[in-house]
C-alpha cells in the first residue's frame, strides 16, 4: 500500500524535498513509517528528533496502523506567544 508523507520547515529543507511516497505492507504503523523515515535521513535526525508526525491533519498514536492513501505530515515545532 502506498502512503504519502509531506516535509514541512526544516525537515523539507534537509531533505530538498516536499514529499515522498513510501509503499508499505498492510499491517504498518505510524512507529513502522517513521522508522523508515529515521533510517532514510539520517542527517536529519535532530530535527526529526522535535518534530510531530500528523496522519490525515489528525495527531495519531504511532501504534495506529496506517492504511492505504494515508497522507503522514512531518511538522516542526511551533513557538510564538
Amino acid at each position: 500500500m502506498k502512503i504519502k508523507v509531506l516535509f514541512f520547515g526544516p525537515m523539507k529543507d534537509c531533505t530538498n524535498i516536499s514529499s515522498r511516497e513510501y509503499d508499505v505492507h498492510e499491517s504498518f504503523t505510524l512507529a513502522n513509517l517513521i522508522g523508515f523515515v529515521y533510517a532514510d535521513y539520517p542527517e536529519a535526525k535532530d530535527v526529526l528528533d522535535v518534530c510531530a508526525f500528523v496522519v490525515n491533519q489528525e495527531f495519531s498514536e504511532e501504534s495506529n496502523p496506517l492504511h492505504e492513501g494515508d497522507e503522514v505530515a512531518v511538522l516542526p515545532p511551533v513557538s510564538g506567544g
